[in-house]
């Protein structure tokens, strides 16, 4: 069964890790470069899987999509001054939103036998 998932397509996963890799080199450039890329990192993140939400009903993608862009609203405050919370505290919210989402789609896997909303 061919499936709608972008995410086992093997063309674009190095997309996908190639974006992960240029958060990680980020780390090594100047304060106001780095809060740019992860910010937009967030939001694209975020925006991806809700796409693939969309397109296929991956389980944990409903909720790290939405997860990653409340964090990238939260950053994009930050870098504006408007809030004062640490970079670390946003990353812990990221991976919040990982191990719920993937921990509710491992549930979901052992009850349902599947990874996907009903679509």
């Amino acid at each position: 069964m061919k499936t709608k998932d972008i995410f086992s397509n093997e063309c674009r996963n190095p997309l996908i890790w190639g974006l992960i890799a240029v958060v990680v080199i980020a780390g090594f450039f100047p304060l106001e470069v780095k809060q740019i890329v992860y910010t937009l990192f967030f939001f694209v993140f975020g925006s991806i899987c809700l796409y693939n939400f969309h397109r296929c009903g991956r389980i944990h993608c409903q909720i790290t999509g939405h997860g990653f862009l409340a964090v990238g609203i939260l950053s994009l405050l930050k870098i504006l001054n408007l809030i004062g919370i640490s970079w670390n505290f946003l990353f812990g919210l990221f991976l919040l939103a990982i191990v719920i989402g993937y921990g509710y789609e491992f549930l979901q896997k052992r009850k349902t036998g599947g990874c996907y909303c009903g679509k």
